[in-house]
């Protein structure tokens, strides 16, 4: 599973039955300073990146968007000294 009930992939326009239709991060890779997220978008959902420290005691922040989704794969960069080490990283997604 991705995580995500059946219910939770319908309002997000993903289908259920396709693991590849999810708000999934697909890579990671560190470039030049930037910490670079690729993932999956379906045209027209809108899309935040949310990040929370390793001990969970912020909870989830936004820290990219809203984009807009393309019907394609897309790469967020976000500057790397932001993070602290062992930052998590999250896709949310909207309708």
């Amino acid at each position: 599973g991705d995580g995500l009930s059946n219910v939770e992939e319908f309002h997000a326009g993903a289908d259920p039955r396709q693991s590849a239709s999810t708000a999934a991060i697909a890579g990671v890779a560190v470039r030049e300073g930037r910490l670079e997220l690729r993932f999956s978008t379906l045209a027209g959902r809108r899309y935040w990146i949310e990040q929370r420290d390793v001990a969970g005691l912020t909870g989830w922040r936004d820290v990219h968007g809203p984009l807009t989704g393309v019907g394609r794969e897309v790469t967020v960069a976000l500057p790397v000294q932001t993070f602290a080490p062992g930052a998590f990283f999250r896709v949310r997604v909207a309708p």
